[in-house]
């Protein structure tokens, strides 16, 4: 895995350990470490400050397609192609517990922004909800009618965000365990979905190469954004929720201005991405794929 120079694009640090596609990259809430999910079953841990290792957390069977940190810092889940979800401590390289029930691969893990929740979701076509706090399952909700490829809370936990295969997104009440609306406009499978910090927009991004900017509150469509020339994998915004990054694909990395959808940088990497994700405190994004993990400035690219 290699850190880029934000300024130059020159390595300044090269952590080494996954062999093969990297899947997933998640940012600490306090931004001091990097979490890694690969395709070798293995997450690891990184200092973010001096690029050291600090933890290997082994257990799936297969490779580990997710993983996300609790609101507090204090708990790593990590999702995979064996069926489990695993909630870990991960300052103690502890697993707290070893959660089944989905059949099949899991792709996607979120918690409620208080942490009380967890969300995940996986090719049964069923998005469940958990109790992290004992590792039990407290629902299952059925409507997509394929794999479910990712999730995620509004920032007021009042909305849960899935989206599939079946070329839907998906609005549910997570306490009611109810379906709230449905959102259609992808023309390809779904792939990720975001909701902007303030919770008045959600980001798309799918197989159709488009990301895709709606009202959550309404179900409404706002604005396509149009770049991309192979699927997008991941969107994510800005921590002021001016910007969004994405990855796909098509080898590249690229940022767009939420209000007016314009590309305003771009980078190809060489290798196809799976994951973004940017730092909580910094305008810096990690990138994910099979070339393993990048970390770089938006403000060195240029659109392209």
């Amino acid at each position: 895995m290699r850190l880029w120079e934000a300024a130059t694009g020159s390595v300044i640090k090269v952590l080494a350990g996954h062999v093969g596609r990297v899947w997933s990259a998640a940012f600490s809430p306090d931004g001091a470490l990097l979490a890694t999910t690969g395709e070798d079953a293995t997450v690891r841990l990184w200092n973010i400050e001096t690029g050291q290792s600090v933890g290997t957390l082994q257990g799936h069977a297969g490779a580990a397609r997710c993983c996300t940190f609790a609101p507090d810092g204090s708990m790593l889940v990590t999702v995979g192609d064996d069926a489990t979800v695993r909630l870990w401590d991960w300052a103690t390289n502890t697993l707290l517990y070893t959660m089944h029930g989905h059949i099949g691969m899991v792709r996607g893990c979120a918690f409620s922004p208080g942490g009380a929740l967890l969300a995940t979701v996986g090719d049964d076509s069923t998005v469940r909800l958990w109790d992290p706090s004992t590792g039990t399952l407290i629902r299952v909700m059925h409507g997509h009618t394929w794999w479910v490829r990712g999730c995620c809370f509004s920032p007021d936990g009042a909305l849960l965000a899935t989206v599939s295969d079946d070329t839907t997104v998906r609005l549910w009440d997570p306490v009611a365990g109810e379906q709230v609306n449905t959102l259609r406009g992808h023309s390809e499978r779904v792939l990720n979905p975001r909701f902007s910090p303030d919770g008045d927009l959600l980001a798309t991004a799918g197989g159709d190469s488009t990301i895709r900017l709606w009202d959550p509150s309404k179900g409404t469509p706002i604005r396509t954004l149009y770049g991309h020339t192979g699927r997008v994998m991941n969107c994510v915004f800005s921590p002021d929720g001016t910007l969004l990054a994405s990855a796909g694909t098509d080898q590249t990395a690229r940022i767009w201005g939420v209000n007016n959808g314009e590309c305003v940088a771009a980078l190809r990497i060489g290798h196809p991405l799976t994951r973004c994700a940017w730092h909580p405190r910094e305008a810096t994004i990690c990138l994910a794929g099979q070339g393993g993990v990048y970390m770089l400035s938006y403000k060195a690219l240029h659109c392209q």
